[in-house]
């Protein structure tokens, strides 16, 4: 089973828990709508992952749209509160989880949004290649001759770093560095150091 048909059953996981996710709000469970929602993305990811399909390059928005759903849930359950004269009252801690929710579900989606580029095998002729080898395979016999062009895989050349030589090297210094009067004035103390050990002796 090819990789486009794993993914296109698995969306309807998320459609299916969209689609519940209206209805229990339409009829007032707002607490089924967040199971609903949690159940939906959860069952999907599990699902990519038994089937071992390529993450899709939808993953970040569906993370996205899933986080506001449940948002929504959250804020229709614990946000707010019919008051006596039939009004509405905004509970704080209600609307800050749901606010919280939002946005760490936002920043998850923008972050794995992109992330999971299609990127076409190179082993593998596109479409309109395949279409033109079968071309060239249904031709007659006596038509001109068959022309197939295939692909190869390309080996990737690994450019070895050039080793510089003088690198560590303590001693790759210019030649003017090395004086001849460092080594005199050296040698001229060493004279000096003798001289005065014989004195002393």
């Amino acid at each position: 089973m090819s990789n486009n048909i794993k993914s296109g059953i698995g969306y309807l996981i998320p459609a299916s828990a969209v689609v519940g996710f209206f209805i229990a709000i339409l009829l007032g469970a707002n607490i089924l709508s967040i199971i609903i929602a949690v159940f939906g993305i959860l069952g999907w990811v599990v699902y990519m992952l038994v089937v071992e399909s390529k993450p899709p390059p939808l993953l970040g928005n569906l993370i996205i749209l899933f986080g506001v759903l449940i948002s929504v849930g959250v804020f229709m359950t614990y946000g707010q509160k019919a008051n006596i004269h039939g009004g509405m009252v905004f509970q704080t801690d209600g609307l800050l989880i749901a606010l919280a929710v939002l946005f760490f579900s936002v920043l998850t989606g923008i972050l794995f949004r992109g992330q999971f580029s299609v990127s076409p095998d190179p082993q593998t002729l596109s479409s309109e290649e395949q279409d033109l080898v079968r071309r060239a395979l249904n031709q007659p016999e006596g038509a001109d001759p068959k022309v197939i062009v295939v692909k190869q895989a390309q080996e990737e050349l690994e450019e070895a770093e050039e080793e510089n030589p003088y690198a560590y090297n303590p001693y790759a210094y210019a030649s003017d560095y090395y004086d001849d009067e460092d080594y005199e004035d050296e040698d001229e103390d060493d004279d000096e150091e003798d001289w005065n050990d014989e004195d002393e002796e």
